[in-house]
């Protein structure tokens, strides 16, 4: 092997290896998801998902050369959604809570306006 195709080999290695461990983890999770749904394999399942997301943003979008703060904002962003899905997940009567508690508003206001807009 030449020194240039052998230089170009070793650019790609990580590359493969983050797809590989992509196509895994994909395979792990479809695998988990034919299982009957409980609350831990969907936290799994989710878990499996941030680490995905997590990889992407890291390896091929290049945010562990950026700036810290940026590297900060990314990890909070995904801890901030993985905590979220888990805890609607967990806690389902929750999620229904926050439905409806955020829909109810918005039919009502939606209703007065077309009350209004009708006389």
């Amino acid at each position: 092997m030449t020194d240039r195709i052998r230089s170009h080999w070793h650019a790609l290695l990580p590359v493969f290896a983050v797809w590989t461990v992509l196509v895994a983890i994909t395979q792990v999770s479809v695998l988990e998801s034919a299982r009957p749904a409980s609350a831990y394999v969907l936290v799994a399942i989710a878990g499996l998902t941030a680490l995905k997301v997590a990889l992407v943003i890291f390896s091929y979008m290049e945010v562990s050369r950026a700036p810290l703060w940026l590297k900060a904002a990314c990890v909070a962003w995904i801890t901030i959604a993985l905590g979220t899905v888990t805890v609607l997940m967990v806690f389902p009567q929750w999620s229904v809570a926050l439905v409806n508690q955020g829909v109810s508003p918005l039919l009502a206001a939606h209703d007065n306006t077309s009350a209004e807009d009708d006389k």
